[in-house]
Protein backbone atom coordinates (compact mmCIF):
# COMPACT_ATOMS: atom_id res chain seq x y z
CA UNK A 1 0.00 0.00 0.00
CA UNK A 2 1.25 3.60 -0.67
CA UNK A 3 0.95 5.52 2.70
CA UNK A 4 1.91 9.56 2.92
CA UNK A 5 2.81 10.47 6.71
CA UNK A 6 2.74 13.74 7.43
CA UNK A 7 4.93 13.78 10.32
CA UNK A 8 5.91 17.39 11.71
CA UNK A 9 8.45 16.02 14.34
CA UNK A 10 10.27 12.92 12.82
CA UNK A 11 14.14 12.45 13.99
CA UNK A 12 16.50 9.62 14.92
CA UNK A 13 18.12 9.48 18.17
CA UNK A 14 15.55 12.29 19.90
CA UNK A 15 12.43 11.39 22.63
CA UNK A 16 9.04 12.75 22.77
CA UNK A 17 7.33 13.66 19.75
CA UNK A 18 10.90 13.49 16.97
CA UNK A 19 10.69 9.52 18.03
CA UNK A 20 6.97 8.74 17.77
CA UNK A 21 7.24 10.12 14.22
CA UNK A 22 10.29 8.42 13.45
CA UNK A 23 9.46 4.77 14.87
CA UNK A 24 5.98 5.06 13.12
CA UNK A 25 7.57 5.45 9.73
CA UNK A 26 10.15 2.74 9.69
CA UNK A 27 7.10 -0.26 11.56
CA UNK A 28 5.03 1.12 8.65
CA UNK A 29 7.29 0.62 6.62
CA UNK A 30 8.33 -2.80 7.87
CA UNK A 31 5.25 -4.54 7.32
CA UNK A 32 5.95 -3.87 3.58
CA UNK A 33 4.40 -0.61 2.70
CA UNK A 34 5.76 2.34 0.95
CA UNK A 35 6.18 5.37 3.00
CA UNK A 36 6.18 8.72 1.90
CA UNK A 37 6.94 11.12 4.84
CA UNK A 38 6.68 14.89 4.60
CA UNK A 39 8.46 15.99 7.23
CA UNK A 40 10.25 19.80 8.70
CA UNK A 41 12.90 20.59 6.65
CA UNK A 42 15.25 21.35 9.42
CA UNK A 43 15.37 17.43 10.16
CA UNK A 44 16.91 16.49 7.04
CA UNK A 45 20.66 16.71 7.74
CA UNK A 46 20.16 14.70 10.88
CA UNK A 47 17.61 11.97 8.58
CA UNK A 48 20.39 12.14 5.81
CA UNK A 49 23.76 11.71 7.93
CA UNK A 50 21.52 8.37 9.69
CA UNK A 51 20.84 7.01 6.63
CA UNK A 52 24.41 7.44 5.37
CA UNK A 53 25.32 5.69 8.79
CA UNK A 54 22.86 2.73 8.79
CA UNK A 55 21.95 2.74 5.58
CA UNK A 56 18.68 3.71 3.80
CA UNK A 57 15.70 1.74 4.95
CA UNK A 58 13.51 2.73 1.45
CA UNK A 59 11.10 5.72 3.56
CA UNK A 60 10.99 8.69 1.04
CA UNK A 61 11.47 11.74 3.01
CA UNK A 62 10.01 15.26 2.09
CA UNK A 63 11.34 17.92 3.40
CA UNK A 64 9.00 21.48 3.92
CA UNK A 65 8.92 24.00 5.14
CA UNK A 66 7.63 27.90 5.63
CA UNK A 67 9.38 31.11 4.75
CA UNK A 68 12.14 32.47 6.83
CA UNK A 69 9.92 35.14 8.11
CA UNK A 70 7.46 32.78 9.87
CA UNK A 71 10.42 31.10 11.66
CA UNK A 72 10.08 34.30 13.42
CA UNK A 73 6.77 33.03 15.16
CA UNK A 74 8.38 30.16 16.56
CA UNK A 75 10.68 32.41 18.94
CA UNK A 76 7.76 34.05 20.61
CA UNK A 77 6.28 32.27 23.55
CA UNK A 78 3.31 29.99 21.73
CA UNK A 79 4.39 31.08 18.65
CA UNK A 80 4.65 27.61 17.90
CA UNK A 81 1.10 26.73 17.45
CA UNK A 82 0.44 29.60 14.59
CA UNK A 83 3.69 28.54 12.97
CA UNK A 84 2.45 24.30 12.72
CA UNK A 85 -0.98 26.22 11.81
CA UNK A 86 0.54 27.16 8.57
CA UNK A 87 2.74 24.52 7.64
CA UNK A 88 -0.12 22.10 7.88
CA UNK A 89 -1.72 24.35 4.70
CA UNK A 90 1.89 23.95 3.26
CA UNK A 91 1.60 20.34 3.77
CA UNK A 92 -1.75 19.95 2.05
CA UNK A 93 -0.16 21.86 -1.08
CA UNK A 94 2.51 19.94 -1.29
CA UNK A 95 0.60 16.63 -0.54
CA UNK A 96 -1.67 17.64 -3.35
CA UNK A 97 1.26 17.53 -6.06
CA UNK A 98 2.65 14.07 -4.41
CA UNK A 99 -0.70 12.59 -5.17
CA UNK A 100 -0.88 13.36 -8.15
CA UNK A 101 2.46 11.52 -9.04
CA UNK A 102 2.26 8.33 -6.74
CA UNK A 103 -2.31 8.09 -5.98
CA UNK A 104 -1.62 7.50 -2.49
CA UNK A 105 -4.17 4.70 -0.83
CA UNK A 106 -3.82 6.22 2.37
CA UNK A 107 -2.79 9.06 4.23
CA UNK A 108 -1.46 9.30 8.20
CA UNK A 109 -1.54 11.89 10.16
CA UNK A 110 1.11 11.41 12.90
CA UNK A 111 2.91 14.55 14.77
CA UNK A 112 2.10 16.57 16.44
CA UNK A 113 -0.18 14.04 18.18
CA UNK A 114 -2.64 17.15 18.93
CA UNK A 115 -6.23 17.58 19.27
CA UNK A 116 -5.74 21.64 19.04
CA UNK A 117 -4.75 21.47 15.35
CA UNK A 118 -6.52 20.76 12.30
CA UNK A 119 -5.75 18.58 9.59
CA UNK A 120 -6.65 19.00 6.07
CA UNK A 121 -4.98 16.25 4.36
CA UNK A 122 -8.73 14.43 3.97
CA UNK A 123 -9.53 16.80 1.46
CA UNK A 124 -7.12 14.90 -1.04
CA UNK A 125 -10.31 12.11 -1.09
CA UNK A 126 -7.85 9.19 0.27
CA UNK A 127 -8.75 7.48 3.58
CA UNK A 128 -7.07 9.71 6.51
CA UNK A 129 -6.34 7.88 9.59
CA UNK A 130 -4.78 10.13 12.59
CA UNK A 131 -3.29 10.48 15.85
CA UNK A 132 -4.52 12.74 18.40
CA UNK A 133 -3.89 13.32 22.04
CA UNK A 134 -3.30 16.15 24.33
CA UNK A 135 -7.83 16.66 25.54
CA UNK A 136 -6.58 15.68 29.36
CA UNK A 137 -6.98 18.22 31.96
CA UNK A 138 -5.45 18.41 35.85
CA UNK A 139 -8.42 16.94 38.22
CA UNK A 140 -9.47 20.50 39.37
CA UNK A 141 -9.13 19.48 42.83
CA UNK A 142 -5.38 19.21 42.57
CA UNK A 143 -5.07 22.36 41.56
CA UNK A 144 -5.41 25.15 44.00
CA UNK A 145 -2.94 23.03 46.51
CA UNK A 146 -0.09 23.99 43.73
CA UNK A 147 -1.12 27.73 44.21
CA UNK A 148 -2.53 30.25 42.38
CA UNK A 149 0.22 30.74 39.30
CA UNK A 150 -0.87 26.89 38.68
CA UNK A 151 -4.33 27.61 39.03
CA UNK A 152 -4.35 29.96 36.62
CA UNK A 153 -2.26 28.74 34.57
CA UNK A 154 -4.69 25.13 34.24
CA UNK A 155 -7.83 27.61 34.35
CA UNK A 156 -6.03 29.45 31.03
CA UNK A 157 -5.24 25.95 29.36
CA UNK A 158 -8.77 24.61 29.55
CA UNK A 159 -9.89 28.23 28.00
CA UNK A 160 -7.51 27.04 25.08
CA UNK A 161 -8.73 23.98 25.17
CA UNK A 162 -12.66 25.13 24.68
CA UNK A 163 -11.41 27.76 22.07
CA UNK A 164 -9.81 25.28 19.34
CA UNK A 165 -12.79 23.23 19.52
CA UNK A 166 -14.20 26.15 18.28
CA UNK A 167 -11.83 26.08 14.98
CA UNK A 168 -13.86 25.41 11.89
CA UNK A 169 -10.77 24.01 10.10
CA UNK A 170 -10.19 21.53 13.16
CA UNK A 171 -13.50 19.79 13.00
CA UNK A 172 -13.36 19.75 9.24
CA UNK A 173 -10.54 17.80 9.40
CA UNK A 174 -11.53 15.32 12.37
CA UNK A 175 -15.10 15.12 10.10
CA UNK A 176 -13.02 14.15 7.10
CA UNK A 177 -10.74 11.51 8.60
CA UNK A 178 -11.69 8.28 8.23
CA UNK A 179 -9.89 6.69 11.26
CA UNK A 180 -9.07 8.88 14.59
CA UNK A 181 -6.66 7.25 17.26
CA UNK A 182 -6.53 9.11 20.39
CA UNK A 183 -4.33 8.53 23.40
CA UNK A 184 -7.04 8.76 25.41
CA UNK A 185 -10.66 8.42 26.84
CA UNK A 186 -10.56 12.55 27.73
CA UNK A 187 -9.19 13.02 24.22
CA UNK A 188 -11.49 11.35 22.24
CA UNK A 189 -14.62 12.93 24.70
CA UNK A 190 -12.44 16.71 23.46
CA UNK A 191 -13.66 15.47 19.63
CA UNK A 192 -16.59 16.60 17.96
CA UNK A 193 -19.44 14.79 19.13
CA UNK A 194 -20.11 13.41 15.53
CA UNK A 195 -16.67 11.87 15.02
CA UNK A 196 -16.44 10.14 18.44
CA UNK A 197 -17.79 6.86 16.92
CA UNK A 198 -14.99 6.87 15.01
CA UNK A 199 -12.27 6.73 17.80
CA UNK A 200 -10.14 4.49 19.39
CA UNK A 201 -7.60 4.39 22.22
CA UNK A 202 -4.38 3.64 21.23
CA UNK A 203 -1.05 5.15 22.53
CA UNK A 204 0.79 6.80 20.42
CA UNK A 205 4.14 5.82 21.62
CA UNK A 206 5.87 2.34 22.97
CA UNK A 207 9.09 0.63 23.81
CA UNK A 208 12.28 -1.23 22.77
CA UNK A 209 12.36 -5.17 23.98
CA UNK A 210 12.88 -5.14 27.59
CA UNK A 211 16.37 -4.20 28.78
CA UNK A 212 18.07 -7.67 30.21
CA UNK A 213 17.32 -8.39 33.79
CA UNK A 214 20.28 -6.87 35.87
CA UNK A 215 21.09 -7.14 39.36
CA UNK A 216 20.66 -3.10 40.99
CA UNK A 217 23.75 -2.48 43.10
CA UNK A 218 21.84 -0.47 45.30
CA UNK A 219 21.82 0.71 49.14
CA UNK A 220 19.52 -2.19 51.00
CA UNK A 221 18.33 0.53 53.22
CA UNK A 222 17.46 3.24 50.68
CA UNK A 223 14.54 3.67 48.17
CA UNK A 224 15.99 5.04 45.36
CA UNK A 225 13.41 7.12 43.25
CA UNK A 226 13.82 8.87 39.81
CA UNK A 227 12.35 11.50 38.21
CA UNK A 228 13.07 12.14 34.39
CA UNK A 229 11.74 14.53 32.30
CA UNK A 230 10.98 18.31 31.49
CA UNK A 231 10.74 20.29 35.14
CA UNK A 232 7.06 21.87 33.90
CA UNK A 233 4.59 22.09 37.07
CA UNK A 234 1.81 20.15 35.29
CA UNK A 235 3.70 16.96 35.61
CA UNK A 236 2.65 16.91 38.71
CA UNK A 237 6.07 16.40 40.97
CA UNK A 238 5.88 18.88 43.55
CA UNK A 239 2.33 16.78 44.70
CA UNK A 240 5.02 13.87 44.68
CA UNK A 241 7.42 15.36 46.86
CA UNK A 242 5.59 15.99 49.17
CA UNK A 243 4.33 12.39 49.27
CA UNK A 244 8.04 11.62 49.18
CA UNK A 245 8.46 13.77 52.16
CA UNK A 246 5.41 12.41 54.10
CA UNK A 247 7.01 8.34 53.07
CA UNK A 248 10.13 9.41 55.10
CA UNK A 249 8.13 10.71 58.02
CA UNK A 250 6.28 7.36 58.44
CA UNK A 251 9.08 4.80 57.26
CA UNK A 252 12.48 3.37 58.67
CA UNK A 253 13.79 3.15 55.26
CA UNK A 254 15.52 6.38 53.72
CA UNK A 255 14.06 7.44 50.30
CA UNK A 256 16.03 9.45 47.64
CA UNK A 257 15.20 11.29 44.68
CA UNK A 258 17.08 12.14 41.62
CA UNK A 259 15.40 14.61 39.22
CA UNK A 260 16.95 14.21 35.77
CA UNK A 261 15.92 17.01 33.32
CA UNK A 262 15.50 21.04 33.07
CA UNK A 263 12.67 23.44 32.09
CA UNK A 264 10.98 26.49 33.24
CA UNK A 265 9.64 25.49 36.69
CA UNK A 266 13.19 24.54 37.92
CA UNK A 267 12.87 26.88 40.30
CA UNK A 268 9.36 25.70 41.59
CA UNK A 269 10.67 22.49 42.55
CA UNK A 270 13.74 23.54 43.97
CA UNK A 271 11.86 25.92 46.57
CA UNK A 272 9.70 22.45 47.45
CA UNK A 273 12.40 20.87 48.01
CA UNK A 274 14.21 23.72 50.37
CA UNK A 275 10.51 24.50 52.15
CA UNK A 276 10.23 20.65 52.41
CA UNK A 277 12.95 19.78 54.19
CA UNK A 278 14.16 17.08 51.21
CA UNK A 279 17.53 19.10 50.68
CA UNK A 280 19.41 16.10 51.70
CA UNK A 281 16.95 13.10 50.08
CA UNK A 282 16.84 15.25 46.26
CA UNK A 283 19.19 15.09 43.74
CA UNK A 284 19.13 17.25 40.86
CA UNK A 285 20.83 16.29 37.89
CA UNK A 286 21.21 18.16 34.08
CA UNK A 287 19.66 16.87 31.28
CA UNK A 288 21.95 13.81 29.98
CA UNK A 289 21.83 12.00 26.71
CA UNK A 290 19.08 9.36 26.01
CA UNK A 291 21.38 6.58 25.87
CA UNK A 292 22.87 7.42 29.29
CA UNK A 293 19.22 7.72 30.59
CA UNK A 294 18.58 4.57 29.59
CA UNK A 295 21.04 3.03 31.36
CA UNK A 296 20.62 5.58 34.61
CA UNK A 297 16.92 3.26 35.00
CA UNK A 298 19.29 0.47 36.38
CA UNK A 299 20.15 1.96 39.30
CA UNK A 300 16.81 2.83 40.70
CA UNK A 301 14.02 1.11 43.18
CA UNK A 302 11.29 3.12 40.97
CA UNK A 303 10.33 5.70 38.65
CA UNK A 304 8.05 8.78 40.17
CA UNK A 305 5.88 10.07 37.85
CA UNK A 306 3.06 12.10 39.17
CA UNK A 307 2.21 14.14 35.62
CA UNK A 308 -1.77 15.31 35.33
CA UNK A 309 -2.25 15.35 32.08
CA UNK A 310 0.31 13.87 30.14
CA UNK A 311 -1.07 12.25 27.00
CA UNK A 312 1.92 9.64 26.31
CA UNK A 313 4.79 9.81 28.74
CA UNK A 314 7.49 8.03 26.36
CA UNK A 315 9.69 7.94 29.84
CA UNK A 316 7.11 5.71 31.34
CA UNK A 317 7.52 2.92 28.77
CA UNK A 318 11.10 3.44 28.63
CA UNK A 319 11.05 2.83 32.31
CA UNK A 320 9.23 -0.20 32.46
CA UNK A 321 11.49 -1.63 29.45
CA UNK A 322 14.16 -1.49 32.18
CA UNK A 323 12.35 -2.91 34.85
CA UNK A 324 11.80 0.02 36.69
CA UNK A 325 8.61 -0.33 38.53
CA UNK A 326 6.16 3.15 38.04
CA UNK A 327 4.34 5.37 41.01
CA UNK A 328 2.40 7.56 39.21
CA UNK A 329 -1.65 8.74 39.05
CA UNK A 330 -4.34 8.02 36.79
CA UNK A 331 -4.35 10.79 34.68
CA UNK A 332 -3.80 10.98 31.10
CA UNK A 333 -1.64 8.13 29.46
CA UNK A 334 0.80 6.81 32.15
CA UNK A 335 -2.90 5.82 33.87
CA UNK A 336 -3.13 3.76 31.48
CA UNK A 337 0.45 2.39 30.96
CA UNK A 338 0.73 1.48 34.29
CA UNK A 339 -1.12 -1.67 35.88
CA UNK A 340 -1.30 -2.65 39.49
CA UNK A 341 1.26 -5.58 38.17
CA UNK A 342 4.28 -3.35 37.32
CA UNK A 343 3.55 -0.15 40.13
CA UNK A 344 0.94 1.96 41.70
CA UNK A 345 -1.65 3.73 40.22
CA UNK A 346 -3.10 6.08 42.28
CA UNK A 347 -6.70 7.30 41.73
CA UNK A 348 -8.25 10.58 41.79
CA UNK A 349 -11.63 10.68 40.67
CA UNK A 350 -14.14 11.61 43.24
CA UNK A 351 -10.90 11.98 45.48
CA UNK A 352 -9.72 15.36 47.53
CA UNK A 353 -6.20 16.25 47.00
CA UNK A 354 -5.32 14.78 50.60
CA UNK A 355 -6.51 11.57 49.61
CA UNK A 356 -4.47 11.43 46.39
CA UNK A 357 -1.40 12.67 48.49
CA UNK A 358 -1.88 9.85 51.32
CA UNK A 359 -2.42 7.55 48.56
CA UNK A 360 0.43 8.51 46.75
CA UNK A 361 2.64 7.71 49.57
CA UNK A 362 1.21 4.79 50.40
CA UNK A 363 2.18 4.08 46.72
CA UNK A 364 5.97 4.75 47.58
CA UNK A 365 5.81 2.79 51.55
CA UNK A 366 4.88 -0.25 49.07
CA UNK A 367 8.39 -0.07 47.89
CA UNK A 368 9.48 -0.60 51.39
CA UNK A 369 7.97 -3.61 51.36
CA UNK A 370 10.14 -7.65 51.71
CA UNK A 371 10.15 -8.14 47.72
CA UNK A 372 7.53 -5.38 46.22
CA UNK A 373 10.11 -4.12 43.52
CA UNK A 374 11.06 -7.35 42.32
CA UNK A 375 7.27 -7.79 42.03
CA UNK A 376 6.94 -4.76 39.80
CA UNK A 377 9.94 -5.30 38.37
CA UNK A 378 8.88 -8.37 36.71
CA UNK A 379 5.79 -7.35 36.09
CA UNK A 380 7.17 -4.11 34.43
CA UNK A 381 9.45 -5.77 32.02
CA UNK A 382 6.49 -7.83 31.24
CA UNK A 383 3.81 -4.92 30.67
CA UNK A 384 6.66 -3.32 28.37
CA UNK A 385 7.59 -6.47 26.58
CA UNK A 386 3.69 -6.79 25.52
CA UNK A 387 3.98 -3.07 23.97
CA UNK A 388 6.91 -2.11 21.56
CA UNK A 389 6.86 -0.22 18.54
CA UNK A 390 6.47 -3.06 16.17
CA UNK A 391 3.33 -4.83 18.12
CA UNK A 392 1.87 -1.43 18.95
CA UNK A 393 1.69 -0.47 14.94
CA UNK A 394 1.35 -3.88 14.23
CA UNK A 395 -1.70 -3.77 16.04
CA UNK A 396 -3.12 -0.39 14.91
CA UNK A 397 -2.44 -1.59 10.84
CA UNK A 398 -3.75 -4.88 11.15
CA UNK A 399 -6.97 -4.09 13.23
CA UNK A 400 -10.55 -3.44 12.21
CA UNK A 401 -10.92 0.52 11.36
CA UNK A 402 -14.04 1.21 13.65
CA UNK A 403 -13.42 -0.72 16.61
CA UNK A 404 -13.15 0.49 20.15
CA UNK A 405 -10.21 0.30 22.57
Amino acid sequence: MRILVAAYACEPGRGSEPLVGWRWVHEIQSLGHDVWVMTRANNQPVIEQHEDSHGASGVRFVYIDLPAPFKLLKKVPGGIYPYYYAWQILALIHAFKLHRGYRFERIHQLTFVSIRFPTLLGLLGVPLWVNVGGGERSPKQLRQPLGLKFWLREGLRDLLLYLHALDPLRALGFTLAERILTTTHESTDALPFWVRKRCEVFPAIACDQPAPTVERDLQPDTIELLYAGLHKDWKGLRLGLRALAAARRRSDRSFHLTIVGRGPDHHLWRAEVDGLGLSDAVTFVEWMPREQLLEYYGRKHAFLYPSLHDSGGLVVWEALAAGLPVVCLACGGPGLIVTSACGWVQDVDGMSYQQVLEGLTEGLLKLAAPDQVATWSAGARARAGAMTWASLVRSVYASKAGSRA
